[in-house]
């Protein structure tokens, strides 16, 4: 599935969040998306997933805008992890996706269930803790949870914001080998993170937001050539810095 975001903006009464946003993510793509806290990362995941709707512009997922009503069907092709888990405290991991299979599933074989329910729980390393009850888990492992939970209904387009979150060094290694494994299966992925060096690895293409503008896109290859010196310097850590620091170099001249 495809995202193609035109002229979008986003305000919340005289603040404006989101300001002409022109972006497009290809089917298959691992799409990063980075900046600061308060930048408009967020914002603009949840436009993606419509629980914002656009002050003004457009976005549309396969096609379809998110204005439309035939939206509802392409959402249930939409797997998200959003900074809100919600995840039920109560129910073991395995009743929490559960909860979910029998949403987009309801008439699937026990069968069937089960065999999607482990299949989730080994992807994200709990087959230990699947008949745990999760409020004594660690935000790693809620997050690992969420990780299966998003994945269960068979989505194309998977959204991410901030999944690193709570994760140990294990844990963003397992986070590395799902991303590459839905990217195997031809989906499509949005991510937000402020772990740079992690989004290296999984990326195809970068966009860089600042105050609610994207600022800055392309691949690796593209961005280091037009900003970095020499190979010794081809990290993405310097990437940002000399993108932002650029940006605010040229926000000093304009105001001058």
């Amino acid at each position: 599935m495809d995202i193609v975001i035109n002229q979008l903006s986003k305000t919340f009464g005289t603040s404006t969040v989101l300001e002409d946003i022109n972006l497009t993510v290809k089917t298959g793509q691992v799409y990063g998306l980075i900046g600061p806290n308060g930048a408009g990362k967020t914002t603009l995941t949840r436009t993606i997933l419509d629980i914002y709707r656009p002050s003004s512009g457009t976005v549309a997922v396969n096609g379809i805008k998110s204005s439309d009503s035939s939206f509802n069907e392409i959402r249930k092709q939409i797997g998200c992890v959003l900074d809100q888990l919600g995840l039920y405290k109560s129910l073991t991991a395995w009743e929490n996706i559960e909860l979910f299979h029998r949403v987009f599933f309801p008439k699937a074989s026990k069968q069937q269930r089960d065999k999607d329910i482990n299949e989730c729980i080994r992807m994200v390393d709990l087959e230990q803790h699947k008949d745990s009850k999760i409020t004594f888990f660690s935000r790693g492992m809620r997050q690992r949870l969420a990780l299966a939970r998003a994945f269960i209904g068979k989505p194309q387009l998977l959204i991410l914001d901030e999944p690193t979150r709570g994760l140990d060094v294990e844990g963003n290694y397992m986070l590395r080998n799902y991303i590459k494994e839905m990217k195997s299966r031809g989906l499509t992925v949005f991510i937000n993170s402020h772990h740079l060096s992690e989004l290296k690895k999984v990326c195809d293409v970068y966009g860089f937001i600042k105050n609610g503008k994207l600022i800055e896109e392309g691949n690796y290859s593209h961005l280091a050539a037009k900003y970095l010196t020499g190979p010794e310097e081809a990290d993405m850590e310097k990437l940002y810095r000399f993108i932002f620091q650029l940006e605010e170099m040229n926000e000093m001249m304009e105001s001058s």
